[in-house]
């Protein structure tokens, strides 16, 4: 069987050893995990709850349009519902974009380093990454990011708090960032973590973002929420 070139070109995604393996393969009975950065302290008892309500309703397929979720984040994050698509974590958001957007050999310009699913998924859809190395101070180089816009650049991924330094970019920066991009090139910014931001400016940013039209911003509650598993 013949595998594409752009496939053979990615590099695996190497997961940290499962818990238990790592207890079998060093005899020690504790372990504490940070290589996910998944929440130490395990979810609510409200979510264990909700999932308890709907345990005896796991044979039927769920809702496809999320319908009860979306309505209820539109309330939570006062947005409109029809500006709120679900995915299975970010992963398949991130994967959805890529293919919607890009054509062959179309660029798209990244940090480096940032989530190394931004690259593989881009070559998957057989783009382009274009990679830009952070600033001194560990943070997005968005200037720089900016003058990598071409002809060819059709999106630009964003992490912000950054994956893996935890470095957050201005929000003044950012605003600027998006008025020098130009319009028909989808901006997406991974907001991961934005729970865990304590700048009062970044938490009004998600408002100000969504009146552009080609801003997409992906939340998560994998971190924060400690639901991982669910990948919602």
């Amino acid at each position: 069987m013949k595998i594409p070139q752009n496939i053979q070109a990615i590099s695996p995604y190497k997961a940290g050893k499962p818990i238990e393996e790592l207890k079998r393969e060093l005899k020690i009975g504790k372990i504490t995990k940070m290589a996910s950065n998944e929440n130490p302290l395990g979810p609510s008892p409200k979510a264990l709850a909700a999932v308890r309500k709907f345990e005896k309703e796991i044979f039927r397929y769920p809702d496809a349009s999320s319908h009860d979720l979306i309505q209820a984040l539109s309330k939570h994050l006062q947005v409109s519902p029809g500006r709120i698509c679900v995915g299975n974590g970010s992963n398949e958001l991130i994967e959805l974009l890529t293919r919607s957007f890009l054509l062959p050999d179309d660029e798209v310009i990244m940090a480096d380093p940032t989530f190394s699913l931004y690259r593989n998924m881009v070559m998957v859809a057989r783009g382009v990454p274009v990679e830009v190395p952070l600033n001194s101070a560990y943070r997005h180089d968005l200037k720089a990011m900016v003058a990598k816009v071409s002809y060819q650049t059709r999106m630009i991924f964003v992490c912000n708090p950054n994956n893996p330094t935890g470095t957050l970019a201005p929000v003044y920066e950012v605003k600027e960032f998006i008025r020098e991009v130009p319009e028909d090139i989808l901006i997406v910014f991974d907001h991961a973590y934005a729970e865990f931001v304590t700048d009062p400016s970044y938490a009004r940013f998600m408002e100000e973002a969504l009146a552009h039209d080609n801003v997409f911003i992906l939340r998560t509650f994998s971190k924060l929420y400690g639901l991982a598993g669910l990948r919602i």
